[in-house]
C-alpha cells in the first residue's frame, strides 16, 4: 500500500478493502450474533444459553470496530494515520467509562454495551469519516461502494439464519453446521452477484477455475 501516493489508486483500495472487511465480518458476526444462545449451548453448556444477548452485543462490537483496520492500514500509507491513535485512545477511555456506569443497572451485558458504544461512536463518528476526508471520498461514494452492496446479502443471510432455525431448530452440531453453511452459501453467492464488483467476480471466476483444475485428477482416479 506504501508503493503508490495517487490518491485515485489508495481511495480505489480503501473502499474495495473496507467493504470486503466488513463482508467477511458480516459472515462471521451475523451468524454468532443470532445463534449466540444456541452456540454457548452446544458448545458449553445449556446453564450458558442464556448469555445469547451478551453474545450478539459484542459480536456486533467487533463488526463494527473492524472496518477501522483498513482504514488505518491506508492513512499509515500516507503518512496521516497520527490522529487514528487519538481516537483510540480517546475510545478506551469512554469504554472504560461506560463499562463502569453501565455495569451497575446492567450487568455484565452493560460493559459489553460499553464497548459497543465506545467502537460505534470511534469508528462510525470518527474514524471513517476522517479517513474519507483525507482520501476526498464523498459520503455518497461510500454507501454505494461499501454499504449499499452489503445490504441485501447481509439481509440475506440475516434471513436464512433466523428461517433456518425457525425450520431446523440449532440443538446440536450437526444442525448448526447445516444452517449456518446454508445461510453463508446465500450469502456468498448473493455478494458475489450483487456486491462484487466485476474484477473481483473475475477473481472469483478464476479461483472456482483453478480449483476445478486441481480437482479434476483426483474426480478422474475416483471415477476409475
Amino acid at each position: 500500500v506504501s508503493a503508490t501516493r495517487e490518491r485515485d489508486a489508495v481511495r480505489s483500495l480503501f473502499l474495495t478493502s473496507t467493504r470486503l472487511t466488513v463482508a467477511i465480518a458480516l459472515a462471521v458476526g451475523l451468524p454468532i450474533a443470532l445463534l449466540g444462545g444456541s452456540i454457548l449451548e452446544i458448545w458449553v453448556g445449556d446453564e450458558f444459553a442464556g448469555y445469547g444477548a451478551l453474545v450478539a452485543i459484542l459480536a456486533c462490537a467487533a463488526i463494527v470496530d473492524l472496518p477501522s483496520y483498513p482504514a488505518a492500514a491506508v492513512l499509515q500509507s500516507l503518512e496521516r494515520h497520527g490522529p487514528i491513535a487519538w481516537m483510540a485512545t480517546g475510545s478506551a477511555i469512554a469504554n472504560v467509562g461506560l463499562s463502569i456506569a453501565l455495569v451497575g443497572p446492567l450487568g455484565i451485558e452493560g460493559v459489553a454495551l460499553g464497548t459497543l458504544i465506545a467502537s460505534g461512536v470511534e469508528i462510525i463518528v470518527f474514524v471513517l469519516p476522517y479517513a474519507a476526508r483525507v482520501l476526498d471520498v464523498s459520503p455518497l461514494q461510500f454507501a454505494s461502494q461499501v454499504l449499499l452492496p452489503l445490504l441485501l446479502p447481509g439481509a440475506a443471510l440475516a434471513a436464512v439464519l433466523i428461517g433456518g432455525d425457525a425450520i431446523l431448530p440449532v440443538t446440536s452440531l450437526p444442525r448448526l453446521v447445516v444452517v449456518v453453511g446454508g445461510a453463508l452459501a446465500v450469502y456468498g453467492v448473493a455478494y458475489a452477484a450483487l456486491g462484487a464488483e466485476p474484477r473481483e467476480r473475475a477473481a472469483y471466476r478464476a479461483a472456482a477455475g483453478a480449483a476445478m483444475r486441481v480437482a479434476a485428477p483426483w474426480q478422474s482416479r475416483g471415477s476409475t
